[in-house]
Parts: C-alpha cells; structure tokens; sequence
C-alpha cells in the first residue's frame, strides 16, 4: 500500500509539472510570484516582447508599450506620477501603477469628454520595470476586441481599424501649407477611407491606397493599380490615371506615370512634364528632383535651379527658412535656394536651426556652428537638440542637460 502512495504521489507530481511547465517566478511590485505565461496575437500577429503575458490574479496582463505599439498608439511615461498615457487620434487614456481606474478620453464617445473606467486588476511594475496592463481592460479601452482562443490556447486581439493615419494637427503636416485636419484616413482589410473627428466613417472604406490626408481640399487615393484625387464628401475630383500620386502643397503634386515622376494642378493638367526618377513635394517655390541617381533642384515653373549633382538632399525649410541639406560622398552640408553650399561638406548630419546656431555633428561628437559655418560651441556632446529660448538641450556622457548659447551648462 505505501508503494502505491509513493508512485501515486510521482505520477501527481509529474502530471503537475506538466500543467504548470510554463509557470516562473516574477518580480511584481517587488514580490516575487508564480505566474502562467500565455501568447497574445494581434491582428493575427503574434505579440514578441522580452517580457511575455502572463496570467496573474486570473487575469492575463501584458506588457504595456509593445502592445501599444502593435495597435498603432503613441505611449508616454509620467515617472513622476507612475502614469502611462495612450493615445492615438481617436482616443487618449490614462492609467496608473497600482490604481483601479483608466480615464478615457473618446472623440467618438460622450461627447469626447473624459470619462472614468474601474478596472478589476491594477496595472503593476514588472521584473525590470516593465509595466503591465489587464489586456481585457486596455484593448476594450483602445476599442479593440479581446477573445480566448481555446484550440490554440492564446489571446487574440484584433483592432476597429488596422491603420489610423489621423488628424493633422493646427492644418500642419510635416511642413504642409494647407491640410485638411476633418478628415483622419482608416484602413481595415486593404481597404481604406476616412473618417470624421466624430470617428464615423465620412468616405467609405473603398479605397485599395491612400496617403491618409487631405491637402488644399484634395486626398489621393488608390483604386485597383492607379491613384487619382477625391475631394473632402469623397467625389473623384482627378480621375484615376497615375502610377502613383503624392499630397498637393502650394498648388501642385507630385505625380507618377510609365515610371517617371512629374507636376500636376488641382485640374489634374500636367505643369511640369514626368522625366524625373523622384521628386519631392514643392516647398517655398522649391523641389528636389533626382536624375541618375543624384538630385537637383526646380522651382514651380519646372525651371532647373541646381543641376542634379548632389547625393542626398532634404527638403527646404526643414532646417531653416530657405534652406537645405545637401549630401555629397556621405557628408552633409547646407545649401540655399540657388543650391549654392553656405556651410561646407563636411558634416555627418544636423538638427535644425535654432537662434542662429545649429547643431552640427562631426564624426561622432555633436556641437554648434552658425550659419556662416564658424564653430561658436565645441564638439563635444553625444546628441544635441536646437535653441529655444537662449537654451539647447544636449547629451553628454549619458546626462541630458540644457546649456545656454556660450555652451556653459543651465543649472
């Protein structure tokens, strides 16, 4: 009789080993616990992270930024606080280390007014400091739907929408004249449409490509294998035709036909006739065009201001009025509006202009130079950001720090 106990009592405890094989102990909130980890898939897309779901207080949680990330929203960390923000172009929330409620903010719901949601599992900090979240709780939050999969033993999510371009904020849109923020582009399924600050769909989903916004009250849009324009109630205003299509800014867009990139107006007439490889959208009066394999300059009449003899160059205004980066044998300098180079070859790259100092780097030390290329502060700095308000914000031997335009550190 005792025989048979002791070889019970090992079967149990190979059967048990066997059920809880995925079982660890973890670090939650500075205890350590047994928990079951488990696969979580989004969008049919299985969930890879150093730090796997797990199952704890019978809820399965999940680590916070990764899943963010996958259903395509923007996450920040208050450290003060202990407080994550989620947000993306339809919804914000807020939840907390340890507390029982998400705040939630929803264009689509309550009039778009913050509204508090109790949650049965706090979120908690995990091993290395990982937050995790009730993945129930947050997708339902994010407006996604949350089931068990029992033949595969895991978690699936699957998004409202699998792309929300979203909403240009004040009319802007990296460097747009005239974009049309009451539209916010969707897609699901290859298809795509638009939708309104409302969330309800303004344009339907028919669409097989889109850029995701409206610009000077146009949006390109692709059916089957060619792009065309529709406008803001989704009328064909530019039928479909192109190869491929970009936004209208200052009148015209850049355009794709029998591989070569030209102009068109908002009628759809071609001003500057398709015989570039690529061209850039026009920003003031200019655009970069390139020609066997290096890049020039037009103006908007088609007029070539800087033949193509550059390697790289990176479009006007985003370092600084009238200006751009240029790039030749992997170094970089900053050219004017006649393509003319004010600051020599001689740089890996830059931040924009601030307070007529920018930040230069040089091998792999940053520092600032002004716009006649003269050095005003040492290269010395692992990463460095532009002046605003007589300070920079600079890395130096791992600290982030301001320093003022001497380059002596603001306390």
């Amino acid at each position: 009789m005792k025989k048979i106990i002791v070889l019970f009592l090992f079967i149990f405890s190979i059967i048990c080993t066997g059920i809880i094989a995925s079982a660890e102990m973890v670090n939650i909130n500075g205890n350590y616990e047994n928990v079951d980890f488990v696969d979580v898939y989004i969008n049919g897309k299985r969930l890879e992270s150093d730090n796997r779901a797990f199952v704890y207080h019978e809820r399965t949680l999940v680590p916070l930024r990764a899943v963010g990330e996958l259903l395509n929203y923007e996450i920040k960390w208050i450290k003060e606080t202990q407080t994550a923000v989620i947000s993306n172009e339809i919804t914000i929330i807020n939840m907390s280390i340890n507390k029982y409620r998400i705040n939630k903010k929803d264009r689509r719901e309550f009039n778009g007014e913050e509204r508090s949601i109790a949650i049965d599992v706090a979120p908690i900090l995990y091993n290395n400091g990982t937050t995790m979240v009730p993945i129930r709780a947050i997708s339902e939050a994010m407006n996604a739907n949350v089931k068990w999969n029992s033949e595969k033993n895991c978690v699936e999510i699957t998004m409202e929408y699998d792309t929300i371009y979203g909403f240009p904020k004040n009319n802007l849109y990296e460097g747009f004249s005239v974009v049309d923020n009451e539209r916010g582009g969707v897609s699901k399924n290859g298809k795509c449409g638009f939708i309104d600050h409302n969330g309800k769909i303004a344009i339907p989903l028919e669409y097989d490509g889109m850029v995701g916004y409206f610009s000077e009250g146009l949006a390109p849009v692709k059916k089957k294998n060619l792009w065309g324009y529709i406008d803001r109630d989704g009328n064909v205003v530019i039928d479909f035709q192109y190869e491929n299509a970009k936004l209208f800014n200052e009148g015209l867009a850049p355009y794709e036909k029998n591989g070569k990139w030209g102009f068109i107006d908002k009628t759809g007439k071609a001003v500057i006739a398709p015989t570039y490889e690529y061209v850039d959208n026009f920003f003031e009066g200019m655009a970069i065009v390139s020609k066997n394999g290096k890049y020039g300059v037009i103006n908007n009449t088609g007029k070539v201001v800087q033949q193509p003899d550059y390697d790289d160059i990176i479009r006007y205004g985003y370092i600084g009025e009238g200006l751009a980066l240029a790039g030749v044998n992997g170094r970089y300098g900053i050219i004017n509006k006649n393509g003319k180079a004010i600051i020599p070859f001689q740089y890996n790259w830059f931040h924009v202009l601030g307070e007529g100092l920018i930040a230069a780097q040089k091998g792999d030390k940053w520092g600032f130079i002004d716009m006649n290329g003269i050095p005003k502060i040492a290269f010395e700095y692992d990463d460095a950001y532009y002046f605003e308000n007589s300070k920079a914000y600079v890395l130096k031997d791992g600290e982030w720090f301001y320093i003022d335009k001497s380059g002596k550190r603001i306390k």
